[in-house]
């Protein structure tokens, strides 16, 4: 791997001072919006990122109740993602944090691509988005 040890140790805490520190349920959204910003094909909106993230698997119905805000997804993550004002675009806060989830994807994000496709299938079967 081409970063520096010291910046893998950083990360690394950062992730633990995630799990350590908030619920379980805070966590796994912090977990789920950093899998949405590290494996999307493109820059995502902040309410494409909301949305995403208050999909339930088996629902039939966007639930607005469960729309995190941006602010909760961002303290949710502890400084690893940040939101473009100019754009309203959610990004990691590094480009190295790009290639820290290049070296731990199966760590963090095993079945990531599956559960982006299963929560893109269940919005798009939603009948109140019509």
């Amino acid at each position: 791997s081409s970063l520096p040890p010291g910046l893998y140790a950083a990360y690394d805490a950062t992730i633990a001072r995630m799990q350590g520190s908030q619920s379980q349920s805070r966590y796994d959204l912090g977990m789920r919006a950093l899998m949405w910003v590290y494996l999307a094909e493109r820059p995502l909106e902040v309410i494409e990122l909301s949305h995403a993230l208050s999909v339930e698997d088996g629902h039939k119905a966007l639930n607005c109740n469960n729309i995190p805000a941006p602010n909760i997804i961002l303290r949710c993550c502890c400084g690893l993602v940040t939101i473009d004002d100019e754009t309203s675009t959610v990004r990691l806060v590094h480009y190295t944090l790009q290639e820290y989830f290049k070296c731990y994807y199966e760590k963090y994000f095993p079945t990531g691509h599956n559960l982006i496709a299963r929560t893109c299938i269940t919005y798009l079967d939603f009948s109140n988005l019509t």
